[in-house]
């Protein structure tokens, strides 16, 4: 499979451009893989991620405390980043959060 399993958006910062990203990167990205980002504490980024992630209707995922996950799919991290894990039949958590 010639799919990515992780794609990092270093996104725009106008509002619905970092969604126009997400979409497009959903749709070359793995079962499984990972959309990760940064600029959290920016309104658009924020705003469109939420919106992204909250369209896809994705499961919560296990996550370590220092991590915050408000929007189930989406975690937070502690400096601004984000990420997002594509689901499917084949993913596999275990209780650390490890797939």
């Amino acid at each position: 499979d010639q799919l990515p399993s992780v794609i990092y958006l270093d996104s725009a910062h106008e509002k619905d451009e970092t969604f126009l990203e997400l979409e497009q990167a959903w749709k070359v990205l793995r079962e499984c893989g990972a959309i990760l980002g940064d600029d959290w504490a920016w309104d658009a980024v924020r705003e469109d991620v939420v919106r992204f992630a909250e369209g896809r209707n994705l499961p919560a995922l296990p996550i370590y405390d220092k991590y915050e996950q408000k929007t189930p799919g989406l975690v937070l991290g502690p400096k601004g980043q984000w990420f997002i894990v594509k689901n499917g039949e084949s993913c596999k958590f275990d209780a650390n959060g490890t797939w």
